[in-house]
């Protein structure tokens, strides 16, 4: 079995899969040995006239009929070309690329019937990047991704398109394409049209991309929470690790609090006490205040009491109105401080801050679990029917059906679309300035003649909303195909279509949280600046914001949003 990591950097790396590099001679001698015994047994099967489903029979509904001898070749042509069907974009490459190879791994476990020769060309074709054209839409993901596979097959026997990866994509006829480069056509034998597309490929291979990019993604998205709440002054106590070892069902969960810790390191923002807040009141400022409130001052900083008094605000307001520019200072500002101040001394935040380790954590262990599944599949073969040469039996089963990855999917779906619902409640957060923690309406001075990040808000607020519609389960649903002789589907290419959709769903929300987390620091930087606190990121979120800013500027004042989170996007799928 390969591992995950192998298999994606074959897939996104577009490493080649050498055999010689992933199996010891012998191991590789035993796997062409038996996989050429199994093809043997299928052959003096055929010349005994064994009926045998798919190698001299029809297919689904029409598996009754027998089909001559001399029409074998015949059937396996027809079989590929006539479930060649699909519709819809193409999928992208990297899918693609990783139904490819997921089928020669089921393949080469040696149970399919098909000749080595036919296997070591897919390997070619994955090496080489000879990609057929493959619609998106066609499966529903049980007999396997049938459709799309044919299409992949229909390249092998030289019909339809393929895409060359080392000419740029260059479209080309698969039949064309090998021609000029002397290169035979496949002739498909007995079976192994069937051992071709009847398989999960497809389902797995979106597996493995919402796996990769899924997780890649996750990384960003929690750095973007954890500059989210340098920007709010967020508590740290949620993040403590005591928490998270309390609850082992989890694993995410403390990896996500660790995480935010790490990020965070040295920063004088997460975390901040009100005590620390209150030290760091200059000298001068503090000298100029009434008696009454430097002595309840004094009180809290000595944490003799642990809240102002009702009257407190009052005076500080009353204070304020008289001495608007006393040594030049605002009044207006140190007011809200004050206020800023006495809710920091409330113990817990919203459960967009203080519970994201657990939403996140959940949603990580989610996309965890579609790997553990996906690198299952890739060891296993799904195909029928069956051989068993070594025990002289051919056996019809329905490993082909999707379930187990149509589920895992779903779950995936879930996760992303959870991910996306909490970073929108923090973008909300953060540009309400109701439960900002006293920072500007929608994180720009002078709102009203500004609106600052107002309807980025609202986009995050559709795009969560699509998500939701997305992520509602195509395994529940079946539509019986075939004459209801394959009565039960799983749905799961499906699944993994729109998890792919949710997750690139998930980067836009991601960019805009990235901007407004951005514009919240820069802004409460200027909140604090009459401190004497050195204001600090921590050691990650520090490089996170300046990657930010070098692309997309401080929002002074309303401007062309639309191209801000265009930057933003692009940064996002750079990363």
């Amino acid at each position: 079995m390969l591992s995950l990591q192998k298999l994606q950097n074959i897939v996104f790396q577009k490493e080649k899969f050498i055999l010689e590099n992933e199996f010891s001679p012998e191991k590789l001698e035993k796997i062409i040995l038996k996989i050429k015994n199994n093809r043997n047994y299928i052959v003096k099967k055929i010349q005994e006239n064994q009926i045998i489903y798919g190698v001299n029979t029809g297919f689904g509904a029409n598996a009754h009929k027998i089909i001559p001898q001399h029409e074998t070749h015949e059937l396996q042509r027809r079989l590929v070309i006539s479930h060649a069907c699909g519709v819809g974009e193409n999928l992208p490459f990297e899918v693609i690329r990783g139904m490819m190879l997921l089928r020669v791994l089921g393949l080469m476990q040696g149970h399919s019937g098909i000749r080595w020769e036919v296997i070591e060309r897919l390997i070619m074709m994955l090496n080489e990047e000879i990609y057929p054209e493959v619609p998106a839409q066609g499966s529903v993901g049980a007999s396997g991704d049938l459709c799309p596979l044919s299409h992949i097959a229909c390249a092998l026997i030289g019909e339809g398109n393929v895409f060359l990866g080392k000419e740029n994509l260059k479209k080309i006829n698969a039949k064309e394409y090998f021609e000029q480069n002397n290169i035979p056509l496949i002739v498909l034998e007995a079976k192994e049209a069937l051992a071709l597309i009847n398989g999960t490929a497809l389902m797995a291979s979106w597996g493995l991309v919402i796996n990769y990019e899924g997780k890649k993604l996750f990384s960003l998205i929690m750095q973007s929470f954890a500059l989210a709440f340098e920007g709010l002054l967020a508590r740290n106590a949620p993040f403590d690790e005591k928490i998270h070892l309390n609850r082992p069902s989890s694993k995410g969960q403390a990896f996500v609090a660790e995480f935010i810790r790490n990020c965070t390191e040295n920063s004088t923002l997460f975390g901040v006490s009100t005590l620390t807040l209150l030290k760091n009141i200059p000298k001068n400022i503090f000298g100029i205040l009434p008696k009454n409130i430097q002595e309840e001052i004094e009180l809290v900083k000595s944490v003799k009491q642990y809240a102002f008094s009702k009257h407190f605000y009052h005076n500080i307001f009353e204070f304020s109105e008289k001495n608007q520019n006393i040594e030049n200072e605002t009044w207006d500002s140190w007011e809200t401080f004050f206020r800023l101040i006495d809710k920091k001394q409330i113990p817990q935040d919203a459960y967009s801050v203080r519970c994201s380790p657990q939403v996140l954590g959940a949603s990580y262990d989610a996309l965890e679990r579609l790997g553990e599944v996906v690198l299952g599949e890739s060891a296993s073969v799904v195909d029928n029917p069956l051989i068993f040469e070594a025990e002289n039996e051919v056996l019809s089963g329905g490993n082909f059906h999707g379930e187990p990855l149509a589920l895992v999917l779903d779950y995936a779906k879930i996760a992303l679309a959870e991910i996306g619902s909490i970073s929108e409640r923090l973008v909300n957060k953060l540009v309400d300035a109701g439960h900002n923690d006293f920072l500007p309406p929608f994180l720009v001075e002078n709102a009203g003649l500004n609106s600052g990040f107002m309807v980025a808000q609202y986009v995050c607020a559709g795009i969560v909303s699509e998500n939701k519609t997305l992520a509602h389960p195509d395994s529940v649903d079946s539509i019986p195909t075939s004459a209801n002789q394959e009565d039960h589907v799983s749905m799961g290419a499906n699944a993994g279509r729109h998890a792919y959709r949710i997750l690139e769903n998930l980067k836009k929300i991601t960019a805009i949280l990235l901007l407004v987390s951005a514009q919240a620091v820069d802004l409460r930087k200027k909140q604090l600046s009459k401190l004497d606190l050195e204001i600090k990121l921590g050691k990650e979120t520090e490089k996170l914001y300046q990657k930010i800013r070098e692309v997309v500027p401080y929002l002074k004042e309303d401007r062309f949003l639309h191209e801000d989170i265009r930057k933003m996007i692009l940064v996002v799928n750079e990363i």
